[in-house]
């Protein structure tokens, strides 16, 4: 079986990861990965409902190069019918071992749903078996929130995706030993860059978040992973190969000890 192992504790057959990455979300999808796996880079494809995970199972659930992680979005919460949502979620919880997209959105695009996200984050990570899992969490606007409650829910495997929170909670965040998914818009705004610089190199990943990110009008791609190698290899002053044998070895150690049961491993 191809397993969570092979993508995740073998750095020097990968030259890259995209560890956040909306596969189903572009026009053809099985072009985007034959492009991505002849760049060598692999893909985490997160979802944004469980039902889009459910969709894609068949497809991809047993591919070399890809792992289907299964996710439900907080500002998906109000468009779906949330209870089948939610069961199917449950149902496919023990056929991966990497969950996301989930997390909180309290900017003024999800402030008015935040008692039913949170109500939804709860349960997702009360959900047997979630908080062992690599969890891929957004965090707009709720940096401080989500914290608390990966914490509480004791979850030991968590990147937190294009994070745009205080220095405060970087802090928080790393003592509790999260990672940090950065893609090429964060390298692109002052902001992004200053939590980039304040990252240590050993809780860095790489993301491309398309193709909902997009530089100079293009969707970016997973294999546009690279970019992000290019950009951390300027700010430490190291060869690209560096950063790719850093990030792979990152992620080795955020995988290391998972169960290997699941298909989609």
């Amino acid at each position: 079986m191809h397993g969570s192992a092979q993508l995740c504790q073998h750095p020097a057959e990968l030259l890259a990861t995209d560890t956040h990455c909306h596969l189903e979300r572009f026009r053809r999808p099985p072009d985007v990965l034959a492009r991505s796996l002849a760049a060598g880079v692999r893909v985490i494809a997160v979802t944004l409902r469980p039902s889009d995970f459910r969709m894609l199972f068949p497809l991809y659930g047993r591919r070399e190069g890809v792992r289907l992680a299964l996710g439900l979005h907080p500002l998906e919460v109000v468009k779906i019918d949330l209870a089948r949502e939610l069961s199917l979620f449950r149902s496919y919880a023990a056929h991966t071992s990497y969950i996301g997209e989930i997390g909180l959105d309290l900017s003024h695009e999800g402030k008015p749903s935040q008692c039913v996200q949170e109500e939804v984050f709860d349960a997702l990570l009360m959900t047997p078996g979630v908080a062992n899992k690599v969890l891929s969490v957004h965090s707009r606007g709720a940096s401080r929130e989500i914290i608390r409650r990966l914490r509480d829910a004791q979850a030991r495997r968590v990147i937190l995706h294009w994070f745009s929170g205080s220095t405060r909670d970087l802090e928080t965040a790393l003592d509790a030993g999260f990672y940090f998914s950065i893609n090429p818009a964060m390298a692109r705004s002052v902001r992004g860059r200053d939590i980039i610089t304040s990252l240590p190199r050993e809780r860095v990943l790489a993301e491309t978040d398309g193709p909902y990110v997009r530089i100079r009008g293009r969707e970016l791609e997973p294999k546009d992973v690279l970019l992000v190698h290019d950009y951390l290899a300027t700010q430490w002053r190291v060869p690209a190969a560096v950063v790719a044998e850093v990030l792979a070895h990152n992620l080795a150690r955020l995988c290391h000890g998972l169960p290997a049961s699941s298909p989609t491993e």
